[in-house]
């Protein structure tokens, strides 16, 4: 067994991949599921040019992507920056500054309300926005 956070989740979807690992709003997700879709964005990230050790925020509130995305984000081999989501645009665009992101996860309304601190930030090269679309699928495709 690895010490790695996303390793957990990948060795529970091995164990019991039926389980119900995330349950939210209705929505339900088994361990091979969340290991699915954590995989394709973890390939999608690695396709962006996401490098070992770069930072991946996670700006969105309680939902299932936001899991997606932090596990997704070490899978890759990045470093995942959850961002609190009652944080101010400027608390945000500080915190993606100082931990040099290369990748912004959000929503299309945090996204809109970043814009002019994105714009402030050197080291961002990819905001992937989470919708009606599924993370993976925003992503790889």
């Amino acid at each position: 067994m690895s010490d790695l956070v996303h390793d957990l989740v990948l060795d529970a979807a091995r164990r019991w991949p039926e389980h119900r690992a995330l349950v939210f709003k209705g929505a339900s997700l088994s361990y091979a599921a969340l290991a699915d879709e954590m995989a394709a964005l973890a390939r999608g990230l690695v396709g962006l040019g996401l490098a070992r050790g770069e930072r991946v925020a996670v700006y969105l509130d309680k939902r299932i992507e936001t899991v997606v995305g932090l596990f997704g984000a070490a899978l890759a081999g990045g470093v995942f920056v959850p961002v609190n989501p009652l944080l101010r645009p400027p608390q945000v665009g500080y915190i993606l500054r100082d931990c040099a992101v290369r990748v912004l996860i959000t929503s299309t309304q945090r996204a809109a309300d970043l814009a002019t601190e994105l714009a402030a930030c050197p080291d961002l090269r990819h905001v992937i926005v989470v919708g009606e679309v599924a993370l993976a699928a925003a992503v790889s495709g």
